[in-house]
């Protein structure tokens, strides 16, 4: 049986708990694999959908962690176990509603942003200015922008490197950490918990051929709603992800043309290009 969507498979997981007895990942990716019976290819995926599934009940309340990996159901899962499963679905459903209202932002916010850094800076970006230059200007006209689309308490931060306490890393496909110090980003510095990470971006001027192929590679694993099974909303996740949207910036000075690729899910979305 192939491995169900995360609305469905939240939907069981929380099907299979009971009242007052504490569950770890381990037995609720266990418990999948007997019920689902997955196949050892398949095992990967499944564990990082129960991850996400966790995620978007504890978000909605209906479980709650108790200890790093462990969770219980909550009353209010209990009565919602009452409803019908298709009233279920929808409620967790609504968890996408949220990100999808923070990329609106982050896209508009963005798109005004990168009008007037263009307009303004045309004459550095022909001079031919270091990429550290340009990236600080683009910040700066995101930071003027951020109260008006109701982000005060967001930041535009060049070259950030922590997370926390902590040096900032991400796990790529492979389960391999490493650390990454990202040009540009917008986040609240840790103290949005429901969306810490809002944009990621990576410029590069056109004659720079040197690491595209990582900073591309970069963007989609910040952009990535999940990690290796690890994600709610009590605590920062310890690996980045979740940025609602990853830009890769090339700016082309002969053509004077800046082309955009666009990061969402981990995923390139869409491209475009613009003159200035």
């Amino acid at each position: 049986m192939a491995v169900p969507n995360v609305e469905n498979l939240s939907i069981e997981i929380l099907n299979n708990m009971r009242n007052n007895i504490q569950y770890s990942r381990k037995d609720i990716v266990d418990e999948q694999k007997r019920v689902l019976l997955i196949t050892k290819e398949e095992e990967k995926s499944l564990k990082f959908k129960v991850g996400f599934a966790i995620n978007r009940l504890v978000n909605l309340g209906f479980i709650c962690r108790v200890s790093r990996g462990n969770y219980i159901i909550t009353d209010l899962g209990i009565r919602q176990l009452r409803v019908d499963r298709e009233e279920l679905k929808k409620n967790i459903s609504k968890y996408n509603k949220n990100v999808k209202k923070y990329r609106n932002v982050a896209y508009k916010l963005f798109k005004e942003s990168n009008e007037q850094f263009l307009r303004y800076e045309k004459t550095n970006i022909k001079r031919n200015v270091s990429e550290r230059n340009l990236c600080q200007n683009l910040a700066n006209y995101l930071r003027d922008n951020l109260k008006k689309y109701g982000l005060e308490d967001y930041y535009a931060d060049t070259e950030f490197d922590r997370n926390q306490n902590m040096v900032k890393t991400i796990i790529d496909n492979e389960m391999k950490i490493m650390e990454i110090e990202c040009d540009l980003i917008v986040h609240s510095r840790g103290e949005n918990k429901e969306q810490d990470n809002l944009i990621a971006i990576e410029m590069k001027k056109f004659t720079n051929r040197k690491k595209r192929k990582e900073d591309r590679e970069r963007l989609e694993y910040m952009t990535k709603n999940t990690y290796y099974n690890e994600i709610t909303y009590q605590e920062l996740p310890r690996h980045i992800c979740r940025y609602a949207l990853g830009i890769f910036y090339d700016i082309n000075i002969e053509k004077q043309e800046v082309n955009l690729e666009y990061y969402e899910n981990g995923q390139l979305r869409k491209e475009e290009s613009l003159k200035f």
